[in-house]
């Protein structure tokens, strides 16, 4: 018999059946009613093959008792019986232990792109980095647009000249620029002679005194010093004429105006009248030095230089006394004055030299060279303009620092100076003329 194998002993028979059963994992359930004679019957191994499904164990029975395990798809040859054993499957076995991770596969290919997430927030900026190599210059884009004109600068420093020379009558003395015109008092021929400061042409001439010198405005009439006709002779500008005469103290050579009264200076009496222009009456004499010659009210006092006694006075119309006396210097000559708001500035015509004087302690406190023959000064467009006869010339200086600015020079002799408000006009005693003065 093909595969069959030797019978067993009852007893071996009966314990490899016991074996087989156990095999089958759980309890076994045999079809048909042989399990008893099954003891002692052969049995013989399945015809090899593939490994047999324990849970459906097949096997043929034959008529001599032996057994043939056969796959479920064989079946039985004649005269045996079949048998099928269904096991039922045990419990799930413990997990067996991790085995080692085999050997990394080939990569796949890249898969395609998602779909592109929604953005996320921006995060924190980071540092500035390096700054970049400078790039290739651009065009020249077109010019802008014209911008506004700025306003005009001050304008820089131009030193005087002068603008324009007019004759007059001989050895001219005082000018003063009034009622839109300029008027120059002539000694030799006793004349004023009115020039209008526009065409430089001479308007009128008009007689006086004998030897006149000073000349003021009152804001409706002139009035000029007659020094040896001891008179002040008053003119209508109106009519370019004469319309009264006042007889004053000997010698009077300056004449100004305080806003009520006419001032004249006695250089020969040594005294200060003063006159009320609505009465031509000696309302006031007031005793100043010797040989008194320029007088300047500052708006409250009247400070009168006294040639010969070398002093400076101070004169409080209110009362009409001399409140101060200043020493000027042996030798100095004091013989104009002005003011340039806060200082009274004298000159000193023996001297040469112009002073300073601070009207809070009547004392001197600058002392400015100007040249021989200082004869009459002003306060114009911040600066002091003094004439000197002997070098024949017109000093600016700068009030604040005391420093001569500029020196220009006439020649005939400078004497007498005003100003229209835009120029200087200053007479020359011994040329004869009167000069106008373009000033910065």
């Amino acid at each position: 018999m093909d595969h069959e194998v030797a019978v067993e002993s009852a007893e071996r028979r009966a314990r490899r059946w016991k074996w087989v059963a156990g095999l089958a994992i759980g309890s076994v359930f045999l079809v048909g009613t042989t399990v008893a004679s099954a003891v002692t019957g052969a049995v013989t191994a399945p015809p090899p093959g593939p490994a047999t499904n324990i849970s459906s164990l097949v096997f043929c029975k034959g008529s001599d008792g032996a057994m043939y395990f056969v796959a479920a798809t064989t079946a039985c040859r004649a005269g045996q019986t079949r048998y099928n054993l269904t096991g039922v499957p045990g419990p799930q076995g413990p997990q067996g232990l991790q085995g080692t991770q085999g050997v990394p596969g080939a990569t796949g290919a890249q898969g395609p792109a998602g779909p592109v997430g929604p953005k996320g927030d921006s995060g924190v900026a980071g540092p500035t980095g390096p700054a970049g190599a400078q790039g290739i210059p651009g065009l020249q884009g077109p010019p802008g647009a014209q911008g506004l004109i700025g306003p005009t600068g001050p304008a820089g420093y131009s030193p005087p000249r002068v603008v324009s020379t007019i004759a007059v009558g001989a050895n001219p003395d005082a000018v003063l620029s009034a009622f839109g015109s300029i008027w120059v008092v002539s000694q030799a021929p006793g004349t004023v002679t009115r020039i209008d400061p526009a065409t430089h042409s001479v308007v009128a001439v008009v007689s006086v005194g004998v030897h006149p010198y000073g000349i003021a405005s009152d804001g409706n009439k002139l009035w000029v010093a007659n020094f040896d006709s001891d008179s002040i002779s008053r003119i209508d500008p109106a009519t370019n004429a004469v319309d009264a005469s006042v007889s004053v103290p000997s010698g009077p050579q300056q004449v100004s105006w305080d806003g009520k009264s006419v001032l004249v200076t006695s250089y020969t009496a040594g005294v200060l009248s003063r006159i009320n222009p609505a009465s031509n009456v000696i309302e006031a004499t007031v005793a100043v030095g010797q040989l008194p010659y320029g007088s300047y009210f500052d708006g409250t006092d009247v400070w009168q230089t006294n040639l010969g006694s070398n002093s400076l006075m101070r004169i409080d119309l209110n009362s009409n006394q001399v409140t101060a006396t200043i020493d000027m210097g042996a030798g100095s000559g004091p013989f104009d004055a002005t003011s340039d708001g806060k200082y009274v500035w004298v000159t000193n015509r023996i001297a040469g030299t112009i002073a300073k004087v601070d009207p809070s302690t009547n004392q001197i406190v600058a002392t400015v060279p100007t040249g021989g023959a200082t004869i009459e000064t002003i306060y114009e467009r911040g600066h002091i303009w003094v004439t000197s006869m002997t070098p024949g010339a017109v000093t600016e200086i700068d009030p604040q620092t005391g420093s001569v600015v500029s020196t220009l020079q006439l020649g005939g002799g400078p004497h007498g100076i005003t100003s229209d408000g835009s120029t200087l006009w200053v007479t020359s005693f011994d040329g004869g003329y009167v000069s106008q003065i373009a000033i910065p």
